[in-house]
């Protein structure tokens, strides 16, 4: 929500989307350290997580005031009331069960693509996350500033399709270079998606409710990724790595369809 008050309209999936990568480079890097962190035991890592995120606080509270000279927004205007029923954007949360059903198999990935590579004997263990990540970075910088000039949703309803293409052939890889071709795919439309929608969400939302259309989107994605994270490891106790990942694509390819009926309804 702040950095929507700060980017103009114009370029907003553009911004949205460099700031995004702000996470990508930490997944791409966070395995490789953290694996590292980890071999002076949990009590290193833990002192780690803590630093950085008294790291963020500070950052965070030296940010400068949104409320002036922000995109939209008029500093005058009186505040909106908000009854019970009206604090949750609800239509925004209904419609993020598209990204929600996706982010599942992203917290799978997150969660279980390490294991999955040592079970390939695929090295570095890493390697998913870190091609993700890049893949990420490359759609980003060379594609992120054309979602603002083809149109939010026109990029997003062809993003929706190729984040489960992806886990397919993960369910279906046997190397290194079928894992690495399934980073590249996922990361691509997963990388392009989020920015995409957002716009499309924040051009359809009042300026007073950013925030609130915020915390609905987040509230459906993580949903998906906390999900995706706690069930992929019953699912691969239980079926194995590749039918667990072949559900999540099955999952993931109704991302669009649902996104269809779910806008014309709402």
């Amino acid at each position: 929500a702040y950095m929507t008050s700060t980017l103009p309209p114009s370029r907003r999936a553009e911004g949205l989307g460099y700031w995004g990568l702000s996470s990508v480079l930490a997944i791409g890097a966070a395995p490789a350290i953290g694996f590292w962190v980890y071999r002076h035991g949990w009590t290193a890592l833990c002192w780690e997580l803590t630093t950085l995120n008294a790291l963020m606080f500070v950052i965070a509270w030296r940010l400068p005031d949104d409320l002036h000279g922000a995109h939209g927004h008029d500093p005058a205007a009186p505040a909106p009331a908000h009854t019970p029923g009206h604090v949750i954007e609800w239509r925004v949360l209904l419609l993020s069960a598209a990204l929600a059903v996706i982010s599942f198999g992203y917290g799978g990935l997150t969660s279980f693509s390490a294991l999955y590579a040592d079970d390939l004997r695929i090295s570095p263990r890493s390697l998913f996350l870190s091609v993700m990540a890049v893949s990420m970075l490359v759609a980003r910088l060379t594609l992120g500033r054309w979602i603002d000039r083809i149109g939010h949703r026109r990029v997003l309803t062809k993003c929706l399709i190729v984040p489960p293409i992806g886990l397919a052939l993960l369910a279906m890889a046997k190397g290194a270079f079928a894992f690495g071709l399934a980073a590249f795919v996922f990361g691509a439309g997963f990388g392009l998606m989020h920015p995409s929608f957002t716009a499309y969400m924040m051009a359809h939302v009042p300026h007073t409710r950013r925030g609130a259309a915020f915390g609905a989107m987040l509230a459906a994605f993580d949903t998906g990724i906390g999900l995706g994270s706690s069930m992929m490891g019953w699912l691969i106790d239980h079926i194995g790595f590749r039918p667990a990942f072949g559900l999540t694509a099955a999952l993931a390819s109704l991302a669009l369809p649902l996104f269809l009926v779910l806008e014309r309804r709402l």
